[in-house]
C-alpha cells in the first residue's frame, strides 16, 4: 500500500515509509519502530522475524500460536517433512532387521587392505627398539696423549698433531703448554725448561724442534 503522494505505507501504523526510516518486512517496507512482534512487541530483524498472513511475529510467539510446523520459517513457511513410510521403501516395519543393517558392508579383511596401507600400518607397529640411535660423527683425529677422538671445538696443534686442550703438556713434567712456551723433538712435546735440560742450550726458545745454528767457524 502507498500514500497518494507515492510514498510506501507501514502496515503497521498506515503512516509514510521513507527511504531513511524503512526496513522490509512481511508485505514491504516498515518503520524499523513498528516491526516488532504482535504479541510480545518484541523488536525484530530479519533473523528474528516470523510471518503468518502480513503480520509480523517472533519466532517464539509464532510457534506457540501457530504450531511447531512452521516454528523458525519466516514467510509463513510450514515444515516440510521428507521422510517416506517404510512401505514405500519396499521394507518391511515389522522386520526385525533395518535397512541399515541389511546395508552394512563385511568388515575389509586384512588381505583385501591397498598395498599403500599394508605399507604404512607395518611401518607404524614397527618396535621402537629398530628405531635409528644418534651416533657422534666419526672422525680421524686421535689426541697422542689419551687415544681418544679430538672433536674441532676442542683441539689444538702440537708438533703439527691436533691434541685435545686438556691434553697438550710436557711430555717431562706434564706441564700445561701453549704456542707461546711448546717445543717439540721427534713428535715430542716438551715445555722449555724441559727441552733445555734434554737436549742441550741449543734448541732452548725454538719451537718445532728448530735447534740453534752457529755461525761460528771451527778453530784450524
Amino acid at each position: 500500500m502507498s500514500s497518494p503522494w507515492g510514498t510506501p505505507t507501514c502496515p503497521r501504523c498506515q503512516k509514510s515509509v521513507y527511504m531513511a526510516e524503512q526496513v522490509i518486512g512481511p508485505n514491504g517496507p516498515w518503520h524499523k519502530a513498528c516491526l516488532t512482534c504482535i504479541d510480545c512487541k518484541k523488536r525484530l530483524d530479519s533473523y528474528t522475524l516470523a510471518e503468518h498472513e502480513g503480520e509480523a511475529y517472533c519466532k517464539n510467539c509464532h510457534g506457540r500460536r501457530f504450531g511447531p510446523k512452521g516454528y523458525g520459517f519466516a514467510s509463513g513457511t510450514s515444515f516440510l517433512n521428507t521422510e517416506k513410510p517404510a512401505s514405500k521403501l519396499g521394507v518391511d516395519p515389522t522386520s526385525p532387521t533395518t535397512p541399515i543393517e541389511r546395508c552394512a558392508s563385511p568388515p575389509t579383511s586384512p588381505r583385501s587392505m591397498s598395498p599403500a596401507y599394508s605399507i604404512f600400518s607395518s611401518r607404524s607397529q614397527s618396535p621402537r627398539g629398530n628405531s635409528r640411535r644418534w651416533s657422534a660423527p666419526a672422525t680421524s683425529d686421535m689426541c697422542p696423549r689419551c687415544n681418544k677422538p679430538v672433536y674441532a671445538a676442542e683441539a689444538v696443534l702440537g708438533a703439527g698433531v691436533k691434541y685435545h686442550k686438556l691434553c697438550l703438556r710436557c711430555s717431562s713434567c706434564s706441564k700445561l703448554l701453549d704456542s707461546t712456551n711448546m717445543t717439540d723433538r721427534e713428535s715430542k712435546i716438551y715445555c722449555r725448561g724441559c727441552y733445555s735440560k734434554e737436549f742441550g742450550p741449543k734448541g732452548y726458545g725454538y719451537g718445532q724442534g728448530a735447534a740453534f745454528l752457529t755461525t761460528e767457524g771451527t778453530a784450524r
